[in-house]
């Protein structure tokens, strides 16, 4: 038995959250059944409870057991929890599938996935889901050989997706970490060779958090070339893991959605040692060569931008990282001409 239902997804940024985070969980309703008599309906709830936004979740997918002899597939209802964090079409797709696969002479499963699919860029956004809900109604007709018979309701096989496609069910809870990028302003035309990050636990303790393990947006690891080293970038008496990404790699990502200038979000989702999820995020400026002002156009605003910055160095009352074309840390006639050289042109 397949059942496909389809309706529409809206999906931005997550909000503030608590440094800990508890793992979503299933729950039936009710969780034992005594079989009635042959021809009656029966009802399964399955609600999704404890979602915190923070997680980003898309999906949820799971398999309820049971006896092929008590019981017949009937009908499938879809809950409102998941279509509550749809907006007409806008942004994705929402789907609800349904298939009953038999395991062995006496059972069978009823496997269910429910998900927001990315809208037509490939792109989610806030809201996500949060709270508790209903994602399923399970409907089965009770069989003769049943009557009377009691069977506890058992939620198994599940995964819970982020919208990076991490399986949120393999960790004990999540870590709220505190994520500061360098640079603020990535221009995505430099030839710098990193990106990097500065990862602050409110709990838990960095050591232990898997280096190996972290990535950007879900598909930009940590450049296993490049150094890390726990120290105190802050200087607020918190230790720090400090990562680097292949600037190449970061730019890439993002000119591939479309952005040339602008604040862009990016997540950072990890684990540690200790099964927790670490995840976090920080929101960069980003530009084109020139375009001082960030408004997509390089014009006499920019050239008056890197004039007024010009023979700056950092930590100087005049010096603006915008203007730094190059990412020396000076200010000069290179950057000036490269803000020249790239006048009149629109991103």
């Amino acid at each position: 038995m397949l059942f496909i239902s389809m309706f529409m997804a809206f999906s931005i940024f997550p909000a503030a959250a608590t440094p800990s985070l508890p793992l979503p969980t299933l729950e039936a309703i009710p969780n034992v059944i005594t079989i009635p008599e042959a021809g009656t309906i029966v009802s399964i709830e399955i609600w999704a409870k404890s979602v915190v936004e923070d997680w980003e979740i898309i999906a949820f997918q799971f398999s309820v057991p049971f006896q092929k002899e008590w019981l017949a597939p009937w009908l499938r209802v879809k809950g409102t929890f998941m279509e509550a964090f749809v907006n007409g079409g806008e942004q994705g797709t929402f789907y609800v599938v349904v298939s009953d696969i038999p395991i062995n002479p006496k059972w069978s499963l009823t496997t269910v996935a429910v998900m927001i699919l990315p809208d037509s860029t490939g792109a989610y956004h806030s809201p996500f889901p949060s709270g508790e809900g209903r994602l399923i109604t399970l409907r089965y007709e009770a069989l003769e050989a049943g009557e009377g018979q009691s069977m506890p309701v058992e939620i198994t096989d599940i995964m819970i997706l982020d919208q990076n496609l991490n399986d949120l069910s393999q960790f004990n809870s999540g870590l709220i970490a505190d994520i500061d990028l360098d640079p603020d302003t990535l221009n995505l035309k430099s030839l710098g060779q990193w990106v990097t990050a500065y990862i602050e636990l409110p709990e838990g303790d960095v050591n232990d958090i898997d280096v190996s393990s972290i990535k950007l947006n879900g598909t930009i690891p940590v450049d296993p070339e490049a150094p890390y080293a726990i120290g105190d970038y802050d200087s607020d008496g918190v230790p720090d893991l400090m990562v680097k990404f292949s600037r190449a790699a970061v730019s890439e990502f993002i000119l591939s959605n479309g952005i040339k200038f602008g604040n862009v979000t990016l997540r950072l989702f990890g684990y540690d040692i200790k099964g927790h999820a670490i995840l976090g995020s920080d929101t960069i400026r980003v530009k084109m060569p020139g375009d001082n002002n960030n408004d997509g156009q390089v014009d006499m605003c920019d050239i008056g931008i890197a004039a007024r910055a010009f023979g700056s160095s950092l930590g100087n009352p005049r010096w603006n990282s915008v203007a730094d074309e190059n990412e020396d840390n000076k200010i000069n006639m290179l950057d000036i001409v490269v803000t020249i050289r790239n006048f009149g042109k629109t991103y």
